[in-house]
């Protein structure tokens, strides 16, 4: 493939550059190599029936929080949340992880004592064993990146591809309130202010909780063709499983579950939240026909819409208009 002369990262884009490097990779020549780079996590098979779920993410204070308005146990909680969201994305249990922090020499030991609990809290919940990792010493600001391991038996596994023209479209509850939460904390960091009917939002915002039990619920009921975490962006992330699906969906707009709390206020600005915000933890899947009526009765708010041949993702207004809006969501760089 050609190579363009001073391209900048700011025109690559996130996606762009992991496909880039994908390629620099290549596949593998070791046996076993079930789903390597593109997924939400990366998958080995061991064994008959069995397979190992790997991902990770690093958080960088900044862009990926705040010290102004998150605490160290905050931080801690959703630097492990965002890959136990992986893991369960891919209809695996999370079980075994490393963690790595680079650390400015003037924060103090109690800080750091607090980012661990943090960590180990949502660790207990999950029964994850945290068996290792790396300290450094950072110049500036705090990161901190873990690496998740999974497992499931290979015939449970779910990916982004597999989706089929027709499959229903769902998520496992209502999106845009981590990212209004977000708003809110920035807004009473400016104003100093605090209400006490946004601590739902808030708190989904600060400890988000990923989805572990509806993605046990979607194995065991064999309800979904294909499978993503939503952390980008629901909007985005509906692109790019029908990217390696090959498909187009339909988003039926007055579908998508909002929270009341914030529809009541100001329902577009709720609507671009949920479409665009992220920070949410949901899973979005995708369900054959025959599975439909399961799906419905266990997850009564989630059909949102519909697989298409077209391989374009349309977002339909009550009167079955398409709404032309810009795709957004999280992506590094851009």
């Amino acid at each position: 493939m050609a190579q363009v002369k001073g391209l900048t990262l700011g025109q690559l884009g996130e996606f762009g550059l992991i496909q880039r490097v994908a390629r620099i990779f290549g596949r593998p020549s070791r046996p076993g190599l079930v789903q390597g780079i593109g997924d939400d996590a990366a998958v080995v098979k061991i064994g008959h029936n069995k397979a190992l779920v790997y991902t990770t993410d690093m958080l960088i204070e900044d862009v990926h929080f705040s010290l102004k308005y998150e605490g160290f146990l905050d931080v801690g909680w959703k630097a492990l949340a965002v890959n136990i969201s992986d893991i369960a994305s891919m209809g695996a249990t999370p079980t075994w992880g490393v963690i790595s922090v680079g650390v400015p020499v003037g924060i103090p030991v109690d800080n750091v004592d607090n980012l661990a609990q943090g960590v180990a809290s949502l660790a207990r919940k999950y029964q994850i064993g945290i068996i290792g990792g790396d300290t450094v010493k950072s110049p500036d600001r705090l990161v901190v990146n873990i690496a998740l391991l999974g497992e499931a038996p290979a015939n449970d596994l779910l990916f982004r591809h597999g989706a089929s023209p027709g499959d229903a479209l769902f998520v496992t509850n209502c999106v845009g309130e981590a990212a209004a939460g977000l708003e809110i904390l920035r807004r009473q960091t400016a104003d100093g202010r605090r209400q006490n009917n946004d601590k739902h939002l808030i708190h989904r915002y600060l400890r988000p909780e990923p989805r572990v039990k509806e993605s046990v619920l979607i194995v065991k009921y064999k309800l979904a063709s294909s499978m993503i975490d939503i952390s980008d962006g629901l909007h985005i992330s509906v692109s790019l499983l029908c990217q390696q699906s090959k498909v187009g969906a339909i988003i039926y707009l007055d579908k998508i579950p909002l929270n009341n709390q914030l529809s009541t206020i100001n329902y577009q600005h709720a609507l671009q939240l949920a479409l665009s915000g992220g920070e949410d933890y949901e899973l979005l899947f995708t369900v054959p026909q025959r599975k439909i009526k399961k799906a419905l009765a266990l997850f009564p708010h989630g059909w949102i819409g519909v697989i298409t041949k077209d391989k374009a993702v349309k977002l339909l207004n009550p009167a079955g208009r398409e709404v032309i809006i810009k795709k957004t969501g999280y992506e590094h760089f851009k």
